[in-house]
């Protein structure tokens, strides 16, 4: 019971703002404002992450 209230107290809480957040200088961002293309690039490599470890699981599984 008393772990059921205080899921419920936590829950309505208002969530808690992390202390850490990710900032890059702009030294580091001029960097990547440099590449042309840097989002399709990245969306590009990102998919292609997920096709290479998507075939890797089903190779996986298929070799039961």
């Amino acid at each position: 019971a008393s772990f059921l209230r205080a899921f419920v107290s936590n829950a309505t809480k208002e969530p808690i703002t992390p202390e850490a957040t990710y900032a890059f200088s702009t030294s580091t961002m001029s960097i990547f404002e440099a590449i042309p293309y840097w989002n399709v690039l990245g969306a590009t490599l990102g998919i292609c992450l997920l096709v290479i470890g998507g075939m890797a699981i089903v190779k996986l599984l298929l070799r039961v």
